[in-house]
C-alpha cells in the first residue's frame, strides 16, 4: 500500500523560477563564451558549470521540499552531494562543445544528450539519497520517458539559441524563450519523474552513513545560498553581456561611420560583411555581394594582382595597392586598398578590407601629369635659360638651356642656393652680396626686376654676360619664390661691339683721307725744297737722305691711312724677320739712348720667312717700340724676342718694364679713338691690328700694373715655293 503525498504549490512555481533563472543565465553563457579566450574563457567554463550545476540542483531540491509525505525523511550527504556534482559535469561538457568556433547539428544533439542525461542523473541520484520509511518505485517508463523530456527540450532550447543568433535585433527574446524550455526541461523532468514514483511504507532500518533531516533551517541556508549563487553569477552575466553590446555598438559605429569603405573577407576570398560606405561608393546591396568571391567585382587587368596581395595577406601581410573594380552600373572604380589579417589567438579569422575612392585622384594626378608634360615641353623648347626657386633662393628646377649655358646639370644645383651658385660676383669683379641681388630682392621684396647687363659663372669657372628678368612666384598673395629666364648676350655685346667700331672706322677713314690730302701737298713742297739744298750741303749731305728717307715714311703711312677711305693693292713677298726687326731696332736705338733705354734682342737663328708687307711690319713694330719707351720715362730695358712657333707660324714678343695698363683700360685697347696717353690719336693699335690680321696673324696683350706690358704677335711662315700674286688688302 503506498503512501498518499501532495505538492506545496508556492514552492512549485518557486522551484520553475529557479530552473528558468538558472537556465537564462546558462544559455546567455553558451551563446558568447565562443568569443572569449584565454583565462576568461577558463573562468566562465567553470563559474558557469558551477552555477548551472547548483541552479539545477536547487531547483531539485527546492521541488523535493513541495514534495510532501507523511513520513520523516533524512537524506544521505555523500549522494545527495553527488547529485549536485553530476550536473556540473555535464553543463561543463555542455560549455566546453560550445565554445568551440564552429558547431555542427551533430554539436548540438550531442550536447542535449550530455545536458538531459545529467538533468536526470541529478534528480534519481538525488532520490536515492533519501532514507525514509518507504520503498521507492519506478514505473517502467518514468526513467526514460523523463530523460528524454529532459533532452527533448534542452535540444529545443540550443536549438533556438542558435538559429536565432544572427538576429540581434530580437536575440533577447529568442535567447528567453530558449531559457523557457531550458527551464522546462529541469523542471518537466523532475515532476514528470515524481509522477512515476511510489512510496511504499516499510520498517526503517538506520544507516550507518552521513545522514541529515531536512528542517526549515537547512531550506532557508541551501535556497539562501543557491539564490545568492546565482544572483551574483546573473548580475555578473548582465555586466559582461552589456559590455559586449556597448563594444559591438562601438565597433559597429566605426564601422558605419568611417568615410573610408571597410568589408570583412573570409579567408577563402568571399564576402562577409561591408559598411554604408562601400555599399554607396559601388551601388550594391548587402544581398549583391555577401558570400560571393572578391574577383567577381575586380576589374579583369587587376584580378592576378589582386589575388596576389590577397594570398600575401593570408600569410600575415600587410598589403597596400591601387585596383579597379566594377561599379553595379557597369563602370569602374579607382580604389586604394589596404588589406589587414585579422587573427585571434595566433589563428587567421579573415580579412580585413579598408579602401578609398581615388578615382578623381587618379584622374587630378593625370591631368596635372599631362599638364606637366606640356610645361617641361615648353621649358625644354625655351632658347632662354630658366631656374625656379624658393623663397630662401634655392634652385627648385631649371631647364636644358640653363644646364647648356651654366654646365650645371639639374641634379648638381636643385636644392642649392642660387646667388653662390652662379651670381657671386659683379661686372667689376667685385663680390656681390646677396642682399644687394636683384634676385633676392625680387623674393623679398615681390617686385619683377629686369636686369639688360649682369654676369652669371659656369661650372669650370667662367663667366658670361646676361640679361635677365626676376618674377616673384604669388601663391595667395604671400610670394613663395621666383623665376629666373635670362639670356647669353656675350655675342650680342660682340656684335654691338663689331657694328661700333665699324661705325669708327668709318668716321676715322673719313678723317684719315682729309688729313692724308692735307698733308701730301706739304710734303711735296718740302721735297722740292730738300732738292734744291742738295747741292749746298756738301759734308752733311747724308743728314738730307736721312730726312728724304723719313719723307717717304710719312708718305707711306698716309698711303696707309687713304686705305681707310679706299682700299688699295699691297704686295706680300717673302722676308726674313731678323733684318726688318734689326733696320727697326736700329731707327729707334738712339731714341732709346737719350731716354736711358736699353734695347735687347733674342732673335732665334734660322727663324723661317714671313710673307709680308715690309712697310707695313716695320709701322707696326716701331708703334710697338714707341709705346714701351713711352710707358718707361725712368729707363729700363726692352726685349725683343723671336722664335718659331710649331710648324706654321712664328712668334713675336714685345716686353717692356714700364707702367703697365689697368685691366678695364686693356678690355678696350684697339677701339678706334681710345689712348692712354695725353696727345695720342687712338688710331695707332687699332691700325696695327689690321695689319696683323691682313697678314693672317693675330696679337696678344698681357700687362701688369708697375711691372710691365708684352705684346704678342703671331704671324704665318712662307710656305709656298711660287711667286704669289698681290693681295687686296685694308691696311691701316
Amino acid at each position: 500500500m503506498s503512501v498518499t503525498s501532495f505538492y506545496h504549490i508556492p514552492l512549485v512555481f518557486f522551484s520553475l523560477i529557479i530552473a528558468a533563472v538558472a537556465s537564462y543565465n546558462f544559455l546567455n553563457l553558451v551563446a558568447h563564451l565562443h568569443t572569449r579566450t584565454g583565462y576568461i574563457r577558463t573562468i566562465l567554463l567553470l563559474g558557469g558549470a558551477s552555477t548551472s550545476g547548483v541552479g539545477i540542483w536547487s531547483m531539485h531540491f527546492i521541488a523535493m521540499l513541495a514534495f510532501h509525505l507523511p513520513i520523516p525523511i533524512q537524506c544521505n550527504f555523500s549522494l545527495l552531494l553527488t547529485s549536485m556534482v553530476v550536473p556540473m559535469i555535464s553543463s561543463f561538457i555542455v560549455l566546453l562543445t560550445f565554445s568551440q568556433k564552429k558547431l555542427s547539428f551533430r554539436s548540438i544533439c550531442l550536447a542535449s544528450i550530455f545536458m538531459g542525461t545529467g538533468i536526470s542523473s541529478m534528480h534519481y541520484i538525488g532520490m536515492e539519497s533519501l532514507e525514509i520509511a518507504a520503498k521507492i518505485h519506478y514505473t517502467l517508463y518514468s526513467i526514460p520517458l523523463s530523460t528524454l523530456i529532459a533532452i527533448f527540450h534542452s535540444f529545443i532550447a540550443f536549438f533556438i539559441l542558435f538559429r536565432f543568433k544572427k538576429d540581434f535585433q530580437r536575440f533577447t527574446i529568442w535567447k528567453m524563450i530558449s531559457a523557457l524550455f531550458m527551464g522546462i526541461a529541469v523542471f518537466g523532468m523532475h515532476y514528470f519523474a515524481m509522477a512515476g514514483t511510489t512510496f511504499t511504507p516499510v520498517h526503517l532500518v538506520h544507516s550507518t552513513s552521513s545522514t541529515f533531516s531536512i528542517n526549515h533551517l537547512l531550506l532557508a541556508a541551501i535556497i539562501g545560498i543557491a539564490v545568492f549563487t546565482i544572483f551574483v553569477f546573473t548580475t555578473a552575466t548582465l555586466l559582461i553581456d552589456r559590455l559586449l553590446k556597448e563594444t559591438e555598438k562601438y565597433h559597429q559605429s566605426l564601422f558605419t561611420q568611417t568615410p573610408d569603405m571597410v568589408f570583412l573577407l573570409n579567408t577563402d576570398g568571399t564576402f562577409v560583411s561591408g559598411n554604408p560606405v562601400f555599399e554607396k561608393i559601388t551601388g550594391y546591396a548587402p544581398e549583391d555581394y555577401i558570400g560571393k568571391h572578391f574577383q567577381l567585382f575586380i576589374d579583369p587587368k587587376d584580378c592576378k594582382k589582386a589575388i596576389m596581395f590577397f594570398h600575401q595577406a593570408l600569410e600575415g601581410k600587410v598589403n597596400e595597392f591601387d585596383v579597379k573594380t566594377k561599379h553595379k552600373n557597369g563602370g569602374t572604380i579607382d580604389i586604394h586598398t589596404k588589406l589587414i589579417p585579422m587573427t585571434v589567438e595566433s589563428e587567421l579569422k579573415g580579412i580585413y578590407v579598408i579602401a578609398q575612392n581615388i578615382t578623381e585622384l587618379k584622374q587630378s594626378r593625370k591631368e596635372l601629369e599631362t599638364l606637366h608634360h606640356k610645361h617641361t615641353l615648353i621649358l625644354n623648347s625655351m632658347a632662354e635659360g630658366v631656374y625656379g626657386i624658393d623663397r630662401y633662393t634655392n634652385i627648385v628646377f631649371c631647364n636644358p638651356a640653363a644646364e647648356k649655358m651654366t654646365g650645371y646639370k639639374a641634379e648638381e644645383v636643385i636644392g642649392k642656393c642660387l646667388h653662390l651658385m652662379i651670381h657671386h660676383t659683379k661686372l667689376d669683379e667685385t663680390p656681390h652680396h646677396i642682399e644687394e641681388c636683384p634676385i633676392y630682392r625680387s623674393v623679398q621684396e615681390g617686385r619683377t626686376y629686369h636686369i639688360t647687363k649682369d654676369i652669371f659663372f659656369r661650372k669650370d669657372g667662367t663667366s658670361f654676360l646676361v640679361s635677365y628678368t626676376s618674377t616673384p612666384i604669388l601663391e595667395n598673395g604671400d610670394v613663395v619664390g621666383a623665376v629666373i629666364t635670362f639670356t647669353d648676350i656675350t655675342e650680342k655685346q660682340k656684335t654691338e661691339e663689331l657694328i661700333r667700331t665699324s661705325e669708327k672706322l668709318s668716321v676715322a677713314g673719313q678723317l684719315a683721307a682729309g688729313i692724308a690730302h692735307e698733308i701730301r701737298n706739304p710734303l711735296t713742297a718740302i721735297k722740292g725744297f730738300l732738292k734744291l739744298l742738295e747741292s749746298e750741303l756738301g759734308e752733311k749731305k747724308h743728314y738730307l737722305q736721312i730726312v728724304q728717307s723719313e719723307i717717304q715714311r710719312i708718305e707711306l703711312i698716309l698711303s696707309e691711312l687713304l686705305v681707310l677711305a679706299k682700299p688699295q693693292a699691297t704686295k706680300f713677298v717673302p722676308k726674313e724677320m731678323r733684318l726688318l726687326l734689326t733696320h727697326v731696332t736700329a731707327l729707334l736705338e738712339t731714341h732709346g739712348n737719350l731716354h736711358n733705354i736699353q734695347i735687347i734682342t733674342e732673335i732665334e737663328p734660322d727663324l723661317p720667312l714671313v710673307e709680308c708687307d715690309e712697310n707695313g711690319l716695320k709701322q707696326v713694330f716701331i708703334n710697338f717700340l714707341k709705346n714701351a719707351m713711352e710707358a718707361m720715362p725712368n729707363g729700363g730695358e726692352i726685349r725683343i724676342e723671336a722664335k718659331k712657333n710649331g710648324h706654321d707660324s712664328i712668334v713675336i714678343r714685345f716686353i717692356d718694364q714700364g707702367c703697365g695698363i689697368p685691366e678695364e683700360q686693356l678690355r678696350k685697347i684697339g677701339q678706334p679713338f681710345f689712348t692712354t696717353k695725353e696727345k695720342g690719336t687712338g688710331l695707332g693699335f687699332m691700325v696695327s691690328k689690321k695689319i696683323i690680321e691682313d697678314h693672317g696673324g693675330t696679337i696678344h696683350i698681357t700687362s701688369r700694373v708697375n711691372e710691365g706690358t708684352t705684346i704678342e704677335v703671331t704671324l704665318p711662315i712662307h710656305i709656298q715655293t711660287t711667286p704669289l700674286p698681290p693681295k687686296h688688302v685694308s691696311t691701316l
